[in-house]
């Protein structure tokens, strides 16, 4: 439990709820080191965060660094690896912007499974767009072992080449994670402690558009076929 934590947030133009995110972070049980590094894939420059420090008024110690990358379409994967090959630590969180935990004990609890799991899939409450508990494996919500994940990014999977949303990096994920043989904690809905509340809304349909995700439907159909 004493291992450092890199908790990885991936976040797009979500200002305020990128600020609650950090806040509820910032509250977290001191029983676990952590250090909390922010890909951003494309906010507007004027809402972008600059740590430590978004504005005089709010300081985020315990950001570490922080990434932006020009608005060139949704890139949810490439940021994600892009920003694991810098943070430090075998114990790694991955969260998306608008992702809040309920609980003190979140990455606490998540380095505690990642002791004898390979990874930690958090539960994601959503609201708004329909009320009720997420129930598959969302990397908005993942504890992950670096190591393990280094070994299924080797053979190809969870690839760049997923950048659409709904661009099955998720269970593409799951799957090889099932593949390879790689233990996965069991959650539980009624488990608070790595649940999270999702408060934001799905983005544009524009980022969602029938061409990306016809095209990584055929790419995971054809590395999963039977899946």
């Amino acid at each position: 439990m004493n291992d450092i934590v890199s908790v990885i947030i991936l976040t797009y133009n979500r200002p305020n709820l990128l600020d609650e995110l950090l806040d509820a972070l910032h509250h977290q049980s001191n029983t676990q080191e952590f250090g909390i590094y922010i890909t951003d894939d494309g906010t507007k420059p004027s809402e972008a965060l600059r740590p430590p420090m978004r504005h005089e008024e709010f300081c985020w110690p315990l950001v570490k660094a922080y990434h932006w990358r020009a608005d060139e379409g949704y890139h949810r994967v490439a940021c994600f690896n892009d920003m694991f090959d810098f943070v430090p630590g075998n114990k790694v969180i991955l969260m998306d912007d608008d992702c809040i935990p309920l609980s003190t004990m979140f990455v606490a609890q998540h380095a505690l499974n990642l002791d004898n799991y390979d990874f930690s899939p958090g539960n994601i409450l959503h609201t708004g767009h329909g009320t009720g508990y997420c129930g598959w494996m969302s990397t908005g919500n993942l504890g992950i072992k670096r190591s393990s994940m280094q070994q299924i990014r080797q053979s190809g999977v969870f690839h760049s080449e997923y950048d659409g949303y709904y661009g099955h990096e998720d269970k593409d994920l799951e799957q090889s994670i099932e593949y390879y043989g790689f233990k996965k904690c069991p959650f539980d809905v009624n488990s608070i402690s790595t649940v999270v509340v999702h408060k934001g809304e799905f983005y544009a349909d524009s980022d969602r558009s029938e061409a990306v995700i016809g095209r990584n439907t055929k790419l995971f159909n054809k590395r999963w076929p039977d899946g």
